[in-house]
């Protein structure tokens, strides 16, 4: 493996490691946008990783290639890591 790969793979793992993480629902912070409209700012890396290896991306897929990884196989991964 290169070391390009082993970044790109990190680059995985790290989302793997986001998106596994439990959003704290106590914990709400949130600030005003537009003067006027409020969002909810909760761990926002959290749902952007989830959101990442779920919706099996242009993005998603071009990064596994560049990791050397295959997209379904990373996928299947993650659903199983996902349901438990």
């Amino acid at each position: 493996m290169t070391p390009e790969q082993n970044l790109w793979v990190s680059v995985v793992t790290q989302m793997f490691d986001d998106a596994s993480k439990e959003i704290k629902k106590k914990v709400i912070k949130r600030r005003k946008c537009d003067g006027h409209k409020v969002h909810d700012v909760r761990e926002p890396y959290i749902l952007a990783a989830r959101s990442w290896l779920n919706n099996n991306s242009e993005d998603f897929r071009f990064t596994c290639h560049l990791a050397g990884l295959d997209p379904e196989f990373v996928l299947r991964k993650w659903k199983e890591i996902s349901v438990n």
